[in-house]
């Protein structure tokens, strides 16, 4: 009645008494059909109905589809309305779930949690050697969570299993070891880059060792651990035959080719695809490669060849008297700016400040010394050199005392010159001389006679 609330069949008079007998036969089909439907209904603990209603759902059976199945959440009840047999199918496939989930919740509800303090290194190692998926999987119901920055490991499951559990944990931590790894700063940097993780740790796999390299951030220590003694020892050692630093001295002017853009070159090419690294230690003026054996020999080779390639060479530029003093005192920015343009070939021009000097010193490679002193004998053949000969009586002492310097100095501010005074050398005497005799030729001679009888000269 619930299903077919109104069931009307309509006939006509005279049709239904000729077959009276079929109309009913009809109303008895009918009747009987109607009798096969049945409804029920089942109520579900309100702490396992939404697992129970989703696990249901999922199951689809082919019982479910010939049955209409409405679900009140407030009531926490499932009703069904079909043929009886299909109904008690359904029913019965309910019950056995709720039975299913409600024991589930009391086992859940039943289980405890511990917690597990561990060193932070060897907890890297027991998430290195997926420990906690392993005591997941040979125990069931449990959950083992590792937390590194907290240095615990978390359990949750039945209390017989956690005390397993437990005990497996403190088992295997007893027997590992570390190694401290005695290397340098380079080589520990080098460990702790992803790459050289990876190749170590395929390596410990092909070698059968269950270690791994952890990395003590508060201690900043790096350790080898191994699952034991012998283990760790043997992963240590194979570190220190693998993982080796080498170093290529370097004379003083060989350092600034760090800042050459063939020096980054050459840097990428030999890093790249290879577990090296290359650093300058300008303090100690050495080139440091750490790296896998076969790639720092390689390296080396070419970090040789470029030295060779780009020897720094150095030379003396020399220059007319007085002449690297103007460069040095009014020229400075354009021999900064040739120092700038050839800095792809590491050039420096050097004791600008050392008044000692009479040439400038050029270092670099061949290339850039051969261009910067193309350069400066260029600059230096534009400034113009005038001599004057000092010839009235006490200028040379007046000249060569603090203050006939004090007035050249004065002059040379005044005039944007140098003026040097200086003694003339063997050479130079020679040429004054000679000078000298020209000037006396020139002069004349005149004479006149005194009234009292004497003669001037």
């Amino acid at each position: 009645s619930t299903l077919f609330p109104y069931t009307t069949l309509f006939r006509s008079k005279d049709e239904a008494l000729r077959n009276k007998y079929n109309f009913d036969e009809a109303c008895e089909a009918i009747t009987s059909f109607l009798a096969e439907f049945v409804e029920s209904s089942t109520r579900v603990p309100p702490e396992a109905w939404d697992g129970v209603v989703d696990n249901f759902k999922k199951s689809k059976s082919p019982a479910q589809q010939k049955v209409r199945m409405d679900c009140i959440a407030e009531q926490h009840v499932f009703f069904f309305i079909g043929k009886k047999q299909e109904v008690e199918e359904v029913t019965k496939e309910l019950e056995g779930i709720i039975v299913v989930i409600d024991k589930k919740l009391k086992r859940e509800a039943s289980k405890i949690e511990c917690t597990v303090k561990i060193s932070y290194t060897r907890l890297q190692f027991l998430k290195h050697l997926e420990f906690a998926q392993e005591l997941e999987s040979r125990h069931e119901e449990v959950e083992v969570t590792i937390l590194l920055e907290k240095e615990k490991l978390q359990i949750r499951g039945p209390p017989e299993t956690v005390h397993k559990v437990q005990a497996a944990i403190w088992e295997a931590v007893a027997k590992m070891k570390d190694v401290k790894l005695n290397m340098s700063l380079n080589a520990l940097a080098l460990l702790k880059s992803a790459p050289c993780q990876v190749f170590m740790r395929d390596t410990f796999t092909a070698s059968n060792l269950p270690a791994m390299i952890a990395f003590d951030e508060r201690n900043e220590n790096v350790l080898v651990v191994g699952t034991e003694s012998d283990v760790a020892e043997k992963a240590h050692d194979l570190v220190k035959i693998k993982i080796v630093e080498e170093c290529v001295d370097l004379d003083e002017d060989q350092v600034q080719l760090e800042k050459s853009r063939k020096w980054h070159q050459l840097k990428e090419e030999i890093t790249e695809k290879r577990i090296l690294t290359l650093s300058f230690d300008r303090g100690n003026k050495k080139i440091c490669l750490v790296g896998l054996k076969e790639d720092v020999s390689v390296a080396v080779k070419a970090v040789k060849r470029f030295l060779a390639e780009n020897t720094i060479v150095s030379t003396v530029v020399t220059l007319p008297k007085g002449c690297r003093r103007f460069l040095v005192k009014y020229r400075e920015p354009e021999l900064r700016q040739i120092q700038e343009d050839l800095k792809e070939h590491s050039t420096r021009i050097k004791s600008l400040a050392d008044e000692g000097k009479q040439g400038l010193v050029v270092s670099g490679t061949t290339c850039g010394v051969d261009k910067a002193k193309e350069l400066i004998q260029d600059l230096a053949s534009k400034v113009q050199i005038q001599k004057m000969p000092v010839s009235k009586p006490g200028m040379r002492k007046m000249l060569d005392g603090s203050k006939g310097k004090k007035l050249l100095g004065m002059l040379e501010n005044e005039n944007n010159c140098v003026v040097e005074y200086f003694l003339p050398n063997k050479g130079d005497e020679k040429e004054v001389k000679e000078e000298k005799k020209a000037e006396k030729k020139k002069e004349s001679l005149c004479d006149l006679l005194t009234p009292d009888g004497r003669k001037i000269l």
